[in-house]
């Protein structure tokens, strides 16, 4: 007993929501519940440890707009993890990490009462990483991943085939560091294998790899740092836009995939300075990144969507795509897009800002943007659902257990939309909020009251992918109580 401790957590926690409210009115079937529980126990010894966890997920909402509002969602999880490891260790391997992670789930789409599609998503995972122990100048770490995948859809409304993927990826990476400079460097190889029931398998094989540069200038006194990284990444099609076709209600969309999409490569460069002080911090970031076939969804008129039958037939031979597939997808027209998933080569690049200041002994502020501008290279038309220009702003009074502020989140006009996409509107969110902590026994209590939406603005995500039918939520309160022990 004396060679290490034990330790057990315990924790869960639920929810329950009714239909949300909107300054033009509740959105009706928007309601949700939730529940969650978690206990965990682990070893700790003076180098090694060994932990283990179950938790468990249940969750049911409604689907707002679809079905005059009869469909509800119903995920439930179990989630078990193993992980071991040490540190500190003698000899070529400094410290490991072993870890196990399988998961189970499951929901069923509710039409009324009446199960309509049922689907299964599980899977296991395995990932090892060792750290090697310094070499001169050189440090880092190498290790690997797996993944085991079993999906299926059951039900008139099935999107997909059963489906067994299969993934194993090796990575590595290092860094070079002297006192005013640090080199970076990386790589990862993946292959990826989905074998769907009745149709071809397809394998991909990706090779990702990086380097970047830390420069802290003399002159800056530690408190100034100059980033520089060049990556080129690649990433295999999912399962969910190579195979899906049919009615997709979680993401109010008819959705056509495509089994003969490629692997997205892309280059990518970023440069970033950092700055830290005793009173302020901040970074400023401009990002550029050119993709090779990109996935995205492209919106679909019903004429196109009839005229493009007879080619998702044939990408999809093993299933029965023809008229009723097409009076299926048009008695929810009004509901749903028609989206088919293509690729095309594209340009994203943007700026990314934040800073916090202490302007007096209880106070401090915070600032910062984000904007991307993404665009197709053939065409210079613009990428669907690519968010505008947004400022974030807060002020902040904390003094030692008690907390309390208020934040405005800015976002601009969106006007540069692509084919089909409706443009939105700017907005101001103004948000409250204040909390305070204190002891209870051997755990840690604490009540936070929050007002989002302080104004009750009418406003719409433009990520949203029911934007043009209901709004955002207006103004709401929360009230909590969390414990940790």
């Amino acid at each position: 007993a004396g060679n290490g401790t034990f330790a057990l957590k315990l924790g869960g926690g639920g929810r329950r929501s009714g239909d949300f409210g909107t300054p033009e009115g509740d959105v009706l079937n928007s309601q949700s519940r939730s529940g969650f529980g978690k206990v965990g126990l682990a070893w700790t010894g003076q180098k090694n440890y060994l932990g283990a966890s179950y938790g468990y997920d249940d969750t049911k909402y409604g689907v707002p707009v679809v079905e005059d509002g009869q469909v509800s969602l119903t995920p439930r999880r179990h989630s078990f993890s193993l992980r071991g490891g040490g540190n500190n260790l003698s000899g070529a391997i400094e410290s490991f990490r072993a870890t196990l992670a399988i998961r189970r789930y499951k929901h069923e789409e509710l039409e009324g009462t009446e199960v309509g599609t049922a689907f299964k998503n599980n899977t296991a995972e395995i990932e090892l990483m060792g750290a090697h122990r310094a070499v001169g100048r050189l440090k880092g770490s190498a290790g690997a991943w797996f993944l085991d995948r079993d999906f299926d859809a059951v039900g008139a409304e099935a999107l997909s085939p059963a489906v067994g993927q299969k993934t194993a990826a090796a990575f590595l990476y290092e860094e070079l560091t002297w006192p005013h400079a640090t080199v970076q460097f990386g790589g990862r190889v993946d292959r990826t294998s989905y074998d769907p029931a009745g149709e071809e398998t397809r394998t991909f094989t990706t090779g990702s790899g990086s380097l970047g540069l830390l420069l802290r200038p003399v002159a800056g006194n530690e408190s100034l740092t100059v980033a520089l990284s060049l990556a080129r990444a690649a990433r295999a099609p999912s399962l969910e836009e190579l195979f899906y076709f049919g009615l997709h209600p979680g993401n109010f969309a008819f959705e056509a995939g495509n089994p003969d999409l490629e692997p997205e490569h892309a280059l990518g460069f970023d440069a970033s300075l950092r700055w830290r002080t005793a009173r302020a911090s901040g970074e400023v970031t401009y990002f550029r990144n050119s993709i090779r076939n990109f996935v995205y969804r492209q919106v679909l008129t019903e004429e196109a969507f009839d005229e493009r039958l007879p080619a998702f037939a044939a990408r999809f031979g093993g299933r029965d795509i023809g008229a009723g597939a097409a009076e299926e997808a048009h008695g929810h027209g009004e509901e749903f897009a028609f989206v088919e998933n293509v690729s095309a080569d594209t340009l994203l690049q943007g700026v990314e800002a934040h800073g916090d200041v202490q302007i007096a002994k209880y106070w401090s502020a915070e600032a910062g943007i984000d904007y991307v501008r993404a665009s197709l290279r053939g065409s210079g038309d613009p990428l669907p659902r690519i968010p505008p220009f947004r400022f974030r702003g807060g002020l902040r009074f904390q003094r030692n257990a008690f907390q309390a502020g208020a934040d405005l989140n800015a976002t601009a006009a969106q006007r540069r939309v692509s084919a089909f996409e409706l443009p939105t509107d700017g907005y101001g969110l103004l948000r409250a909020y204040a909390s305070y902590s204190f002891p209870t026994g051997g755990a840690l209590s604490t009540i936070t009251a929050r007002l989002d939406n302080a104004t009750n603005a009418l406003y719409r995500n433009h990520l949203s992918l029911i934007k043009e039918l209901v709004p955002e939520m207006g103004r709401n309160f929360r009230l909590l109580y969390n414990v940790r022990f």
